[in-house]
């Protein structure tokens, strides 16, 4: 079988692996928008209703302008958030240049969907409550209980899963009343400590497109990247720190695509460890890259970066002067390639 190997990179090729449940929000969409508080009802996925047909377009929207969440809600569509302190224009997000879907398809035009501000949090007070979260029912990586947590942007709460008992769950829903939701109607299988989502492009959602699944599988065993290599096919890549088994991965069970339906089978994807990148410093470098080229959410540079798996490297696109790109090079060797922003 053929081998992924770039520079650095030893490839092994990944078991098959079960389905997992994609859980449906029930919370009902309440949200800032121009001003006014609107409420809508729960977005619902039905057998026959895939995603939109611009859906990909609105995820490219989100991740371009440092969105925290995109979804579709059944009232007034597709819907993107940011955080509550983002500094940008909300009603005028800019538009990627030379971007095509998973099809290679080029847009003849741009959805315009509803923005809002989140209420309540700040990107980095999500990631202080999902730590608490864990801290509280998984203390010092303990699996007495299962756990998973994240945000739900129809809401605008962070919900934790988890088998949890009320005298360990108590507490948390006590302190953090009015943003964290305590779910324990759903079975929850063992998980991974939440972790950044990997880079790739951007899937349909639907099971139709082969990305939906290898997406699925790079985000439940905490990768940094996936992508189809046009010669071996898919290919996940983990951190160089990943202690686990990476010819094993962790089996997502009873998982659903975005209109509820189940695969029949999984990808058997190449998988690979960086040779440069530990699990935190993607998350590092990108927070040195925004605090060094645009300061307080400053858009006086066009600024994009992110770690791209087949070459090993974060990518930083931008119109940023040498003068400031420089030190970021020079603190970040042989790590960051330097692009210009797309005409």
């Amino acid at each position: 079988m053929s081998k992924y190997d770039p520079p650095g990179l030893t490839a092994r090729s990944a078991a098959p692996l079960p389905r997992r449940l994609s859980v449906g929000l029930a919370a009902p969409l309440a949200l800032l928008v121009a001003g006014a508080l609107l409420t809508a009802a729960p977005a619902q996925a039905t057998d026959d209703a895939g995603p939109p047909p611009d859906w990909e377009q609105v995820q490219e929207l989100a991740a371009y302008n440092g969105a925290m969440q995109a979804f579709e809600d059944p009232e007034i569509g597709p819907v993107i958030i940011f955080a509550s302190d983002y500094a940008g224009d909300i009603d005028d997000l800019r538009h990627p240049s030379d971007w095509t879907d998973s099809a290679g398809n080029t847009p003849s035009s741009w959805p315009t969907p509803t923005t809002a501000r989140s209420v309540l949090f700040t990107a980095e007070q999500i990631t202080a409550l999902e730590d608490a979260v864990h801290e509280a029912i998984q203390p010092d990586g303990d699996t007495t209980y299962n756990v998973t947590v994240h945000y739900d942007a129809m809401s605008d709460r962070v919900t934790a899963e988890t088998d949890a008992p009320s005298s360990v769950t108590g507490p948390l829903a006590d302190e953090y009343a009015g943003r964290l939701v305590i779910d324990t109607s759903t079975d929850v299988g063992p998980t991974p400590r939440a972790c950044p989502a990997p880079d790739g492009p951007t899937p349909t959602g639907d099971i139709s497109d082969p990305l939906t699944q290898l997406q699925e599988l790079a985000a439940y065993n905490c990768a940094l990247a996936y992508f189809e290599d046009p010669e071996i096919g898919p290919v996940i890549i983990f951190p160089k720190d990943r202690t686990g088994d990476i010819d094993d991965l962790r089996q997502p069970a009873d998982w659903t695509d975005s209109a509820g339906n189940a695969p029949s089978g999984w990808p058997t994807p190449t998988t690979a460890r960086s040779d440069l990148f530990a699990a935190d410093d993607v998350e590092q470098i990108t927070e040195a890259v925004y605090a060094q080229l645009a300061p307080d959410a400053d858009q006086t540079y066009d600024v994009y970066t992110f770690y791209d798996g087949p070459t090993d490297r974060m990518i930083l696109s931008t119109d940023a002067p040498a003068s400031l790109t420089d030190p970021l090079l020079n603190t970040y060797p042989g790590k960051i390639t330097l692009m210009a922003p797309p005409a």
